[in-house]
């Protein structure tokens, strides 16, 4: 099928408002721990479960570094880091690259590949599908597209050849996504420009609906 039947609800999504709700005890066992620490205090103060969009992140990211790091990690994994999955493991690991994320992410609005593969090779506990939510969130550019998110919903799509737009991305894996990233950000790019929607209006879309649409 091709996107160009959904243009009009595309241009109607309302991104930034995308939101989802976390839990104070998801957390908890990390309130100790430094910055994080601090910023779990903060943000549970009132309330033990709160609700976080895009617009929010994207607020936030844009004062402070540090506390868009991690309301980028709520908004992005509300049931627990890597959804949960060896949380105990990965997240002590995230945290321990808190520092050189915030710094890199305050300085650089544009990066090249090798420089995104770089961070990859060296910050344990962090892979594509974190590292696209906090490029994408800080409005970093990766060569000379914005970045998006690109997680494992959004390959899923690639892979199973929904849209004749994204046909060229058909062969994406989990152990190829890097190299087809920055394609897939030039053909967001190329089909807003071209249908008058926003790019994360269409990666909004084909994480709700890539899947689940059939032709007529």
């Amino acid at each position: 099928m091709e996107l160009t039947a959904y243009k009009d609800l595309i241009k109607q999504i309302p991104y930034r408002e995308h939101s989802f709700e976390t839990k104070k005890e998801v957390w908890e066992g990390y309130q100790h721990n430094g910055h994080f620490g601090q910023f779990y205090n903060e943000t549970f103060n009132t309330d033990p479960t709160i609700t976080i969009s895009r617009g929010d992140v994207f607020n936030i990211a844009s004062k402070d570094a540090t506390s868009g790091i991690f309301s980028t990690i709520l908004w992005g994994y509300p049931k627990g880091y890597t959804r949960g999955n060896n949380m105990d493991i990965l997240f002590p690991l995230f945290l321990e690259q808190v520092e050189y994320l915030s710094n890199l992410l305050s300085t650089k609005k544009h990066i090249t590949t090798g420089e995104m593969e770089q961070v990859l090779k060296t910050c344990k506990g962090i892979g594509l599908s974190t590292l696209s939510k906090l490029l994408y969130f800080f409005n970093v550019k990766l060569e000379s597209h914005g970045c998006l998110i690109f997680d494992t919903r959004i390959i899923g799509v690639l892979n199973n050849n929904q849209f004749t737009e994204f046909n060229s991305l058909v062969n994406i894996r989990e152990h190829n996504k890097e190299r087809f990233y920055p394609d897939y950000l030039k053909i967001c790019a190329e089909l807003s420009a071209k249908h008058g929607y926003k790019p994360d209006q269409l990666e909004l879309f084909l994480f709700l609906f890539g899947n689940n649409l059939k032709n007529q």
